[in-house]
């Protein structure tokens, strides 16, 4: 997890990443999130007096304890890799994708055999 990053909790929505570290007095690693429902959040980036980052708007913030209920998603290439291509297809030049239930589209994808030899 990193400061920036996108991430979504179940019982709290979406929100992006504005703290990881320790907080004083407090076992583990901390993540602070502001939300983008403004109504998620009980904090603006402060615990106990001190100021770890700040919010657009008061209370649309929380800490919560490092875990895996902060899903932190995966990377455009690697979602489309998993949903429609097998290893075989990836960096093909015509790369073949479903559209729409029954019908293919074609990608034209320039420059993908660069991209096949930098992730070697």
């Amino acid at each position: 997890m990193y400061i920036g990053q996108r991430v979504k909790v179940k019982s709290k929505g979406v929100g992006t990443i504005r703290y990881v570290g320790p907080i004083p007095g407090q076992e583990g690693c901390w993540v602070g999130i502001e939300w983008d429902n403004k109504s998620s959040g009980k904090h603006s980036g402060t615990v106990n007096g001190t100021e770890y980052f700040k919010t657009k708007i008061q209370g649309t913030a929380s800490f919560l304890k490092k875990s895996n209920k902060i899903a932190t998603g995966i990377g455009i290439l690697d979602a489309i890799k998993d949903k429609y291509c097998s290893e075989v297809s990836l960096y093909s030049e015509n790369t073949v994708l479903p559209d729409k239930i029954g019908k293919h589209g074609k990608i034209f994808a320039v420059g993908f055999s660069m991209i096949k030899q930098k992730s070697k």
